[in-house]
């Protein structure tokens, strides 16, 4: 999941579908097909990702004012 955020960065725009229909064809991680329950998972993920980026910009942003102090 990490590598798939760390990539989702570098890009301009995302474009963030979810399969409905379940198609037995198609592997998946999970042991029942859930698009809501992937939907919340990768929202989820996305938030604490922007959630941790703002914090250590944050931090950057702080320490730069002492430095000027």
């Amino acid at each position: 999941m990490r590598d798939a955020l760390a990539q989702l960065r570098e890009v301009d725009v995302i474009a963030h579908v979810i399969r409905g229909v379940d198609d037995r064809t198609v592997r998946t991680r999970r042991a029942r097909h859930d698009p809501c329950g992937m939907r919340r998972t990768w929202t989820c993920e996305l938030m604490l990702s922007d959630h941790d980026q703002i914090a250590r910009t944050l931090e950057r942003l702080e320490k730069d004012f002492e430095k000027e102090e």
